[in-house]
């Protein structure tokens, strides 16, 4: 006969039976990690992740109908100074707000999973902080507003006793609190929620200390050194310009589990030039780190470079960051020679431009200066050697340190893609190339696509080698392999194989979802590349995307493993494309279930990706030929900048230039 106290015991057992079994699908689907892995239903958690997948690509089961999202899943956040503000007294509205460009890369979710925590850099002040979720001070459409405020009236009702409401009919109740809802959205201004954290703000830019930068004149027009840094050392007329050059966020992942974030923000400092002199200039990248089990930013790092590079990208596990200098450029210019390969009869760069660096984080120490900082004899700070430097075949064209932070990514102008391992400075090593010529002449079986290349770069070699003077004129980066789009087997590919960039998971690896690859080129257009390992434990290029995009907008890629988000324009507007990878075995079915043309979305391979949505809207566009688009995304949210938030239907809105914030989590499903 069974007591209550094996009862328990059993019941127990079985709960965390059922839990196990649930965690176990939950990870096997390829979702992101939970913020809190105790406190977490898996069975519901489930099934909310791969509702907001469905969300994502309405309209796709049984074939393509091309819905857009509902209008009550668009949000928009106006983005105006922070001197536009009402008088409370005397009701005087505040002039138009000034249209925004977003310079850099300026916003960025912390999250892969569902949070909507955000960093945003402000672009009037220069501030940058941690906003609790992306849909802070945003403006709803009236349909979601008003579905909100149904909800939250009827939670006020189901409380009223606990609130002291009780008096009240519940028509009075709901009226209330759809009123106010009402009049919050149509004056979001009085209702602005200030940042979680201020990470740094306009005190921060007036109180910047230029002797931690550049050698000053006043204090070093004696010094023997002075003749070999009068590149860095400022007058004290001189006029020094700071420019941000962008922001990141990366999860810190150590064997596979978690275990916080990394956020960075990067800026530069530029002195005009007088006559025969170099231009003084220096870049700085700044990082903070936090725990899993913190909500603020904490230890402060920074390295700085006497040149402003062209790109980084963050290591956060081994606090490292790697860095590419532009050609004739940075630490590594002295290198910079142009050559000429005999096999391909390939002019190129070699030296500075073909080198990556690594470089470690210093710790900032907050030391406050004196206004009289010129009077004193102080040295530049956090100027670093580079831990090691990665030497590639051919220039740089793209960067990536995959989660973990052991392999690096390189991608080259000449279609090469290069495999690092970086864990250790005394073990790095290149582990494999790989050539996307070479791979798509293999995959198609044809070697027509490689003799076009060979054939232009020959003429074009010759061109050059046999200039006026015997001087070398060296062609721009990607002028040595464009050229007219070839047709194999009835397939379009484009020439120029430079890869612009790498995409991945931030939450697995490469070995498990793959990798894709961006392949754009001004006036040519964009195409995708989707890597898998084949079965030979090798990567290969699994499908090709020609992407249905105008070539005068680079797209802007969001790739976790299973959704695959491109924001770009064509010939109607500005467009989101969504692609769904085959991501793992749960995922066979319902991918299987999506019936697609060939050729929908400009899909070549329909066996690991296929086109399942477009979506438009009034409120995502605006944009002129030299705007920049810039999008970030997770599982739950999508956020990109727009100049057309007015015509999301909602509210008075304040302005018109901001951030179009996508929720699909349907709060009426």
């Amino acid at each position: 006969m069974a007591t209550s106290k094996t009862l328990s015991i059993r019941i127990s057992t079985q709960e965390s039976f059922y839990r196990h079994l649930w965690r176990d699908s939950f990870f096997r689907h390829g979702f992101s990690p939970p913020e809190d892995d105790k406190k977490i239903d898996y069975k519901i958690e489930c099934r909310r992740r791969l509702q907001l997948f469905r969300n994502l690509m309405k309209g796709s089961k049984g074939g393509l109908s091309y819905f857009n999202l509902p209008n009550r899943y668009f949000y928009f956040v106006p983005v105006t100074p922070s001197e536009n503000e009402y008088d409370d007294e005397i009701y005087t509205p505040p002039p138009p707000p000034p249209p925004v460009d977003f310079e850099c890369f300026s916003f960025v979710l912390t999250s892969p999973g569902t949070s909507g925590e955000m960093l945003f850099l402000d672009p009037f002040d220069g501030s940058f902080v941690l906003q609790e979720s992306c849909t802070d001070n945003a403006v709803a459409t009236d349909e979601a507003m008003m579905e909100q405020a149904m909800t939250d009236a009827a939670t006020v009702i189901r409380q009223r006793e606990t609130l002291g409401l009780e008096s009240l009919r519940e028509e009075h109740i709901a009226g209330a609190v759809i009123e106010e809802s009402v009049f919050r959205n149509n004056n979001i201004e009085h209702y602005q929620r200030d940042p979680s954290q201020v990470l740094m703000d306009l005190e921060d830019y007036l109180n910047i200390n230029l002797s931690e930068y550049f050698f000053l004149g006043r204090n070093h027009d004696n010094e023997e050194h002075h003749s070999m840094t009068n590149n860095v050392v400022l007058r004290d007329n001189d006029e020094v310009e700071v420019n941000f050059l962008g922001i990141d966020a990366k999860p810190i992942l150590v064997d596979g589990v978690m275990i916080g974030t990394m956020a960075a923000i990067s800026r530069s400092f530029c002195c005009n030039s007088r006559g025969w002199e170099e231009p003084k200039v220096c870049s700085e990248i700044i990082t903070w780190k936090r725990s899993i089990n913190s909500r603020n930013f904490g230890k402060r790092s920074v390295c700085r470079f006497r040149s402003v590079f062209k790109k980084f990208e963050l290591d956060p596990v081994f606090e490292r960051i790697y860095v590419m200098f532009p050609f004739n450029e940075g630490p590594f210019r002295r290198f910079d020679l142009p050559f000429l390969n005999e096999e391909t009869n390939h002019v190129g760069f070699i030296g500075g431009s073909c080198i990556v660096a690594a470089y470690s984080l210093q710790t900032y120490l907050n030391i406050s200066h004196d206004e009289d900082y010129r009077q004193k004899k102080e040295e530049p700070k956090y100027f670093l050697n580079p831990d090691f430097v990665l030497r590639c075949s051919n220039p740089v064209s793209a960067v990536n340190v995959l989660p973990g932070g052991e392999i690096v990514l390189i991608g080259t102008v000449t279609g090469d893609l290069e495999i690092w391992k970086t864990g250790s400075p005394a073990d790095v090593s290149r582990i494999n190339v790989l050539n996307v010529n070479f791979l798509l002449n293999e995959k198609f079986g044809t070697n027509l696509f490689l003799k076009s290349i060979s054939s232009e770069v020959n003429m074009r070699t010759e061109e050059t080698l046999h200039g006026q003077n015997n001087r070398v004129d060296l062609p721009p980066t990607d002028s040595v392999i464009e050229g007219e789009d070839i047709e194999t087997s009835g397939i379009s590919h484009p020439v120029s194989m430079t890869i612009s960039s790498f995409h991945f998971a931030a939450h697995r690896t490469i070995d498990e979802v793959g990798f894709v690859t961006l392949h754009y080129t001004y006036g040519k257009g964009a195409w995708l590349f989707i890597w898998k390992k084949c079965k030979w434990n090798k990567f290969e290029i699994c499908a090709t995307i020609n992407l249905p995009l105008s070539p005068r907008q680079k797209p802007r890629i969001h790739f976790d493993g299973r959704r695959l988000i491109v924001c770009g324009q064509d010939h109607i507007g500005m467009i989101l494309l969504i692609y769904y990878v085959l991501n793992s075995w749960e995922d066979l079915d319902s991918f299987t279930a999506v019936n697609q043309k060939t050729g929908d979305g400009g899909v070549t391979d329909g066996e690991v990706v296929k086109f399942v949505n477009c979506v438009r809207h009034g409120g995502l566009g605006g944009f002129a030929f030299y705007d920049s688009v810039y999008m970030t995304a997770n599982e739950r949210y999508v956020v990109v900048n727009t100049k057309t938030g007015h015509m999301l239907g909602g509210g008075a809105t304040p302005g018109t230039d901001g951030l179009l914030v996508i929720d699909l989590q349907d709060h009426i499903a």
